[in-house]
């Protein structure tokens, strides 16, 4: 992803799914989406799914304003917790957790 997420300031939907098969030369499985902390405020709905991220950098989306659903697919997060910290998510409608990581 590029380093210039400031450009996106419009965007209400996000999808970050990396495909970990590096035969055909995709990212490795140590690839990280890194600007997490400057996703536009009008972000309404995010996707993760193997992204391989730690679970503290959840907080950076914690703090959106208008985030209303959140899914975390398979290899999303690493990691053996979550600890959302209070006065996060104030909008969120709907989670979905599908992360055998946690089970």
């Amino acid at each position: 992803m590029m380093n210039n997420c400031y450009i996106l300031v419009h965007l209400e939907r996000l999808k970050i799914c990396i495909d970990n098969d590096v035969s055909h030369g995709f990212l490795p499985k140590q690839a990280r989406f890194t600007c997490l902390n400057r996703l536009p405020d009008y972000l309404k709905k995010v996707t993760f799914s193997n992204c391989c991220l730690p679970w503290k950098d959840l907080s950076e989306l914690g703090r959106l304003p208008n985030l209303e659903i959140l899914k975390i697919l398979r290899g999303s997060f690493q990691g053996p917790r979550w600890d959302p910290n209070d006065g996060e998510y104030k909008k969120l409608k709907g989670l979905k957790i599908q992360s055998p990581e946690l089970a």
